[in-house]
């Protein structure tokens, strides 16, 4: 309500998606450390996870921008000044992407698809809704930007990244199944070729 004075509807968006991304995660570690564990599937799990991640990252791309935010509200101050956050939500999308990519057990192919497609949101959220950051300087073919869009530029560095990210969750499963087959090589089981 601080945004939007006369009130509306669009301040209960933020809430509303806060309070769903904390009642998935909530769910997903109740069910992770507790007992029901046993009458899920890994599937079930992965698609949790997936859900939390996925909705986390959203609410990042959309209401991280206070110039975001004024346009979703109506607000016609945003053009006035200008606004870094697209560039703030990837560097929290990435931390985000890199601490589930440490800490939850997601498939490496499950985990570069959630990856991609959350990089692709964000892309077309900073097209659809772009803040307001130099938008007016004509484009120079040199610097950081390279001719490109102020908006472009920090969704492409999140496509990367996220890529990178994944490879390094390639490399936590590769390590797993290492380490799964000489387990049962030493137990003197055969390991299927």
């Amino acid at each position: 309500f601080a945004i939007n004075p006369a009130g509306g509807a669009w301040p209960a968006l933020p809430i509303v998606v806060s309070l769903l991304v904390a009642l998935i995660f909530l769910l997903y570690q109740v069910i992770l450390f507790s007992p029901l564990k046993t009458k899920f599937s890994p599937r079930h799990l992965e698609v949790l996870a997936s859900s939390w991640i996925w909705l986390l990252s959203f609410m990042l791309s959309m209401f991280s921008s206070p110039g975001r935010r004024e346009v979703l509200a109506g607000e016609e101050a945003w053009r006035t000044r200008e606004d870094p956050g697209n560039s703030t939500a990837v560097l929290w999308i990435l931390c985000v992407l890199f601490a589930v990519a440490m800490s939850v057990d997601l498939p490496f192919r499950q985990f570069g698809v959630l990856g991609q497609v959350i990089a692709f949101q964000h892309l077309l959220i900073s097209a659809l809704l772009p803040a307001n950051s130099c938008n007016d300087a004509p484009p120079s073919f040199g610097g950081v930007f390279l001719g490109l869009p102020p908006w472009l530029v920090p969704s492409l560095q999140l496509h990367g990244c996220a890529l990178g990210i994944s490879m390094v969750r390639l490399w936590q499963d590769q390590d797993l199944q290492v380490k799964r087959a000489v387990n049962e090589y030493l137990e003197g089981k055969e390991v299927p070729e």
